[in-house]
This record gives structure tokens, C-alpha cells and sequence, in this order.
């Protein structure tokens, strides 16, 4: 076994870090992740800091998707050394490591700033039963397009553009919004299909909530311009369909070939 321990800012929870076990071990025995779980996430009060963590643990599987997230921290680390000059808003990391066995991992961890008074967007829609105010709405919905268009104006995709992953944190008159989960971003033409993906997803997410065409658009607008009505209302149309397979196949003609 090998392990890595990087300490970006040090806590009480991480002072230090090394590629020694003790250090990888100090972390992880107070995450409370219960026997038998692969994974967990939420807040952990260390001394007089309050920090989120996110563990992953992995045994022998043969499901793809589960093997990938083996690198998730470790990927999602180094999305964030390439995006953190400010442009796009970030939830700052504190430290993270990994365990490894012949070279795989096989736990991991990654341990992240805590946003005082912040929720995700789809915990914020749902506690106004998707009818939020609409200053409230276009003030909030804006921003969250404007963290992807930034993403995007970085030649990046997020991968992943669920409403869980957009912090929402009230903060006076104006909502600030910060981008979580880069685990599955990667490098791609901003006005590609993997874009347009991001951008339907965000849809998506969003219409679960309750909220109708008009109101997506608000977000989508900062990222997808004058596309931003017709993405919507495609997405609704799909969303519509209720047999699985058509469905997704309807939704790849869509993204790849502009059906």
C-alpha cells in the first residue's frame, strides 16, 4: 500500500501531509462513513472549523461508472489547480489524499472550504416549492449561468451540471453561486455538444423543481445566448417522453447531430 496526503491550507483536521499512512489515517478516522458504505459527504466540525469532506471507498467491482470514480478526488484536485486563477467561482479545497494498492485506489478523500449559509440550487428550489420569486429567481437562476458561461469561456465542460452541483449562497443584496464536483470535467469546445449537454442537464434539474421553460432560461441565457428558450423548451419536450429508450435516443440526436 501507498498513500498521499497534500495539505493546501492546514486545520486541525489536516496539519500536515505526507505520503505517510499516519497522515492519510488522521483524516479519515474521524469521517464518520458507516461499515460497508462506498461513499459519503456533508459537513464535519474539526476544533473550532467546520469543513466539508467527501470519502470515497472502493472493493472489487466490475461496473464500470464504480471503477471510474476511483479517481475522482484525485482528477477533481487537478481540474481545480487548472481553473483557480478566479475566473470561475470555486469552492476552495483544504487538503485531500489517497490510499493505494498495486498502484489503484482504493479510499480517498477530499476535504473542502465550508460555505457559511450556502445550499445547493436544487435544495434552494425545493424549499420554495419550485415557485421562487421571480427577482429572486432571475438574481440566482443568472448567476448560475453565468458560473457555467465562465466555465465554458475557459474551454472547459463540467460533465455533471445537476442542480446539486451549484452552491447558492445569499449573500446581502446579491446571491453568490460557486461551481462544485469537477470530478467529471474535462477540456472541450464551449459551444460543442458537450456543452450543449452541460446546458440541458442544467435544464434538466432545473424543471424537476417545478420551474417551467421561461424560467430556465434565465440561467441558461448567460451561457447559451439567444439558444437559450429553444434548449429549454427541447429539453422539456424530451423530458416528456416517457419510454426510457426512445427518450435517450431522442436526447443523442439532439446533442450530437442538432435533430
Amino acid at each position: 500500500m501507498s498513500y498521499e496526503v497534500e495539505v493546501l491550507r492546514a486545520t486541525d483536521l489536516a496539519p500536515h501531509g505526507s505520503r505517510e499512512r499516519r497522515d492519510f489515517e488522521a483524516v479519515w478516522s474521524q469521517v464518520p462513513i458507516g461499515a460497508g458504505s462506498l461513499r459519503w459527504r456533508g459537513p464535519l466540525s474539526v476544533g473550532a472549523e467546520r469543513l466539508f469532506v467527501k470519502v470515497n471507498r472502493f472493493g472489487f467491482t466490475t461496473r464500470p461508472k464504480r471503477w471510474a470514480r476511483r479517481w475522482d478526488i484525485a482528477r477533481e484536485v487537478a481540474v481545480w489547480r487548472q481553473l483557480r486563477d478566479g475566473e470561475v467561482p470555486l469552492v476552495q479545497p483544504v487538503a485531500w489524499g489517497i490510499e493505494r494498492t498495486l498502484g489503484i485506489p482504493v479510499r480517498s478523500f477530499l476535504v473542502l472550504d465550508w460555505v457559511e449559509g450556502s445550499v445547493d440550487l436544487e435544495q434552494w428550489l425545493r424549499a420554495r416549492d419550485g415557485k421562487p420569486d421571480p427577482a429572486e429567481w432571475r438574481a440566482v437562476g443568472t448567476e448560475s449561468g453565468e458560473v457555467l458561461a465562465a466555465l465554458h469561456r475557459r474551454g472547459w465542460v463540467h460533465g455533471d451540471m445537476a442542480a446539486r452541483n451549484l452552491l447558492v449562497r445569499d449573500a446581502g443584496e446579491t446571491p453568490r453561486v460557486l461551481l462544485i464536483d469537477l470530478a467529471r470535467s474535462r477540456r472541450a469546445d464551449g459551444r460543442g455538444p458537450l456543452a450543449l449537454t452541460d446546458l440541458s442537464r442544467l435544464a434538466k434539474t432545473v424543471m424537476k423543481t417545478g420551474l417551467g421553460p421561461d424560467e430556465v432560461s434565465v440561467a441558461l441565457e448567460p451561457a447559451a445566448g439567444a439558444r437559450a428558450p429553444e434548449i429549454a423548451a427541447t429539453t422539456r419536450r424530451i423530458r416528456a417522453i416517457r419510454s426510457r429508450l426512445p427518450r435517450k435516443l431522442r436526447h443523442w440526436a439532439w446533442l450530437r447531430r442538432g435533430l
